[in-house]
């Protein structure tokens, strides 16, 4: 393959256009996603259906994102885009219950102030020349704190507790939309002159799977907090 030569400005033009690959697949997902759940709005059966499947489809939404994740050597792009789809229909159908619990003013507002959150959080994280990634160690440990903790909850049920895990979730996945895209924009950037489009399309899949998974994080702990049940 001839090489061309780029001056810097052309380089980080060059880059920019690999890393846009992630927050184009985030978005297809995102857009998929959120229709199923705006559809449940018009066609309740889609609520209903899931809320009878539920346990079906959180083993299914494991079972994907492990398999994108362990497998990433061994599977093709193409297929890593085909379970990344296949894991934003069944987050859909997951999240479309929610239509029966908040009303639509909440669940719209809240996933615009979401989008805002996460594109200043995301802009941040590309554009500093901090090295953001030590924190992922303690955003990892604040994870399985939350997670113990909503344990403890399930016995307990306070709303003290609930609110606290609900404002920590909150902080936890905006850092983290920093941290992922300073570890798409660093791994693209290291693996741009491989030559490699392979790695690279593989590398902006898993990278829209991360972007993707913190926002509908931000999404639901703000839903948790500031959302309005129907009457």
């Amino acid at each position: 393959m001839e090489r061309r030569y780029y001056s810097e400005v052309e380089l980080e033009y060059e880059i920019s256009k690999k890393i846009q690959g992630s927050y184009s697949w985030m978005m297809l997902g995102l857009l998929i996603t959120f229709g199923f759940v705006f559809g449940a709005l018009f066609v309740p059966e889609i609520a209903v259906l899931a809320y009878r499947i539920y346990y079906v489809l959180v083993i299914a939404m494991v079972i994907v994102a492990f398999s994108m994740t362990l497998l990433i050597n061994k599977l093709s792009s193409v297929a890593l885009k085909g379970l990344f789809i296949a894991y934003s229909v069944i987050m859909g159908l997951f999240l479309s219950p929610l239509t029966f619990i908040y009303d639509n003013y909440s669940i719209i507002s809240i996933l615009i102030g979401s989008a805002a959150m996460f594109g200043s959080m995301s802009l941040y994280g590309y554009l500093t020349r901090d090295n953001l990634q030590g924190y992922a160690k303690y955003l990892f440990g604040a994870l399985i704190g939350m997670i113990v903790l909503s344990l403890f909850n399930m016995y307990f049920r306070s709303n003290g507790v609930d609110t606290f895990i609900s404002i920590l979730g909150v902080l936890v996945f905006a850092i983290y939309a920093a941290v992922d895209t300073q570890r798409i924009k660093v791994s693209i950037s290291e693996l741009y002159f491989s030559g490699n489009e392979e790695i690279i399309n593989k590398v902006q899949i898993i990278g829209a799977l991360n972007l993707y998974v913190d926002f509908i994080n931000l999404f639901l702990y703000l839903l948790r907090i500031f959302g309005k049940s129907r009457d």
